[in-house]
């Protein structure tokens, strides 16, 4: 007899620990946070939104910090993200 088993895992988040692997990063002041913060450029910020959607959580748009570089690059303040007033990570 052949019987299949299903099984259900459920992950529950307490930290979230995110290492990147760009070039342009780094801390930089956020004047709007008010202190140092690891920015990400915004691809690695929309991957980052679209995990953190799936998990549940969201953030809304103006709670998210951006510095925009002399050659026209924006980056996006890591912290802003993790702890925007509508965040819950």
């Amino acid at each position: 007899m052949n019987m299949k088993m299903k099984r259900t895992i459920t992950i529950e988040v307490d930290r979230m620990k995110v290492t990147t692997t760009h070039d342009q990063s780094g801390l930089r002041w956020c004047g709007k946070c008010g202190a140092e913060s690891e920015f990400i450029n915004q691809a690695e910020a929309t991957h980052f939104l679209r995990f953190i959607a799936a998990l549940g959580v969201t953030v809304r748009e103006e709670d998210i910090h951006t510095n925009q570089l002399n050659n026209g690059h924006v980056l996006i303040c890591l912290n802003s993200i993790l702890n925007g007033e509508s965040s819950q990570i």
